[in-house]
């Protein structure tokens, strides 16, 4: 028996010459080369003067995007004025560099105008390439009255022996400010005749925090309340910007307040917070929680909640719970102040409700978020010191109190890359969603929370390490 193997052009790429059979089957093998020929193959037979002919599909090899990388990173916001510098890195699975055409460009789809677009280009083995658009060539992306916009960078890169191509698309915000304003812990009712308060954060653009010099900057806050009766009330007031960026503001409500306005100014940057009033009360009773109380609170230490109310308290009820389940509950007589001594379990955050049932019925309530400072007495042993791929390996966790939940987070690299766990805690979103009911029967079930394990000295096994 012959056997040739035919490439799409016809040609002999491999051919074996008398090949005897076992229980009349003939077993073969070739080995395709790095870069074949694209296309329809052929294995032709022949034995005795017969001959039989079955095809094969050689395809793009990198068509399986798992086999071609292509990263594009670049800054996520810039300055107006400022360039767009950024890093292209490729990697071909079969080998350490591949060639190519590396196109970057950039790209501003405006409503009013047809889409402007900057080109860069490169050719050679990439595994790692930098771009950088100057502020003069980004200029002609620019209209008159600019406020903020978005760029696409896109990064192209075509393998030139097989011509498959791969893009990625990151979006750049053009900032026409260098600080970047947020109004936060501010309530999200109004409550007419108590006081409002609110955080201005200041940082950079880029999220870092403040020069020394900026921070001797004033920020300016004007404030208007619209009431339904009468004229609106402004008030411009002139406040020092403390460590770490922030900005303290605090006013008194008006009675009849129906809409509030605050405008904030540092430097040329701007920001505004627009809150309406919503579900009020009837009698104009309100209760509210003292902004002091924000202070994060520690482990076994007192911590003092002050409230503010419209009406005289008889009988001040409180409620602290989080992710599904209540830590404890009780009431204060007279009083508009009480003491909680939070436990290793309240780790990182609690929900303190306070409410007031009035003679009439109707219930009256405010909520706080308390932060708990992180416990130290946690400690983490691994049974090993150095392992390898595909080996399993297991760690102890020590607790001081058994009752303790503690949240395991497994990352992989180096430490540098990972977000510290307290900052990767403080950026889980958390909702306080306590009920307060009169006259009726709560029923349900705590709810179940990710990635928290109860704990007494346990060991865990992580497998495959």
């Amino acid at each position: 028996m012959e056997i040739s193997v035919l490439d799409p052009g016809g040609n002999i790429n491999q051919r074996w010459y008398s090949q005897g059979s076992y229980l009349g089957i003939v077993s073969q093998e070739f080995y395709l080369s790095p870069s074949p020929a694209i296309g329809q193959w052929a294995v032709v037979t022949t034995i005795n003067g017969l001959t039989d002919e079955k095809v094969f599909m050689v395809e793009n090899p990198v068509a399986d995007p798992s086999m071609f990388n292509l990263k594009l990173e670049t800054a996520p916001e810039i300055l107006a004025g400022e360039g767009i510098s950024g890093t292209v890195r490729t990697k071909w699975v079969h080998s350490a560099m591949i060639y190519a055409t590396l196109s970057v460009n950039v790209t501003r789809i405006s409503a009013a105008t047809a889409p402007v677009q900057l080109f860069l280009s490169y050719k050679g083995f990439y595994v790692e390439e930098q771009f950088f658009f100057s502020k003069v060539a980004l200029a002609s992306l620019y209209e008159p009255g600019d406020e903020d916009i978005t760029l696409n960078i896109t990064a192209s890169v075509t393998e030139s022996s097989t011509g498959f191509t791969e893009k990625r698309v990151v979006a750049v915000r053009v900032l026409q400010n260098a600080f970047k304003l947020q109004f936060r812990d501010f309530p999200q009712v109004l409550k007419p005749s108590l006081s409002f308060f609110a955080k201005l954060e200041i940082s950079m653009f880029d999220g870092m925090p403040l020069a020394p010099q900026a921070l001797l900057n004033s920020a300016s806050v004007v404030v208007v309340q619209k009431t339904s009766h009468a004229e609106d009330q402004t008030e411009s007031t002139t406040l020092p910007v403390v460590e770490g960026g922030v900005v303290l503001i605090r006013f008194t409500l008006q009675a009849n307040i129906s809409m509030l306005i605050i405008n904030a100014t540092f430097m040329s940057s701007k920001k505004t917070l627009n809150l309406f009033s919503k579900f009020p009360s009837a009698t104009g009773s309100y209760v509210q929680i003292e902004p002091s109380s924000f202070l994060p609170a520690q482990i076994g230490s007192s911590h003092e909640i002050n409230v503010e109310s419209t009406f005289q308290l008889a009988e001040l009820h409180y409620v602290v719970s989080a992710r599904g389940q209540v830590f404890t509950a009780g009431t204060q007589v007279a009083s508009s102040s009480l003491w909680l001594t939070p436990m290793v379990s309240w780790f990182p955050e609690v929900c303190v409700t306070v409410y007031c049932v009035l003679p009439d019925g109707e219930v009256i309530s405010d909520t706080l978020l308390v932060p708990i400072q992180q416990p130290n007495h946690v400690s983490l042993k691994w049974n090993e010191d150095l392992t390898g791929h595909n080996r399993s390996v297991s760690f102890t966790v020590t607790v001081q109190d058994p009752r303790s939940q503690v949240l395991i987070l497994v990352t992989t690299g180096t430490p540098e890359a990972h977000l510290p766990l307290e900052d990767w805690l403080t950026n889980r979103d958390t909702e306080c969603n306590t009920v307060v009911l009169s006259d009726g029967q709560l029923l349900g079930a705590g709810a179940a929370v990710d990635n928290l394990y109860n704990c007494n000295n346990s060991t865990l096994p992580i497998a495959k390490a």
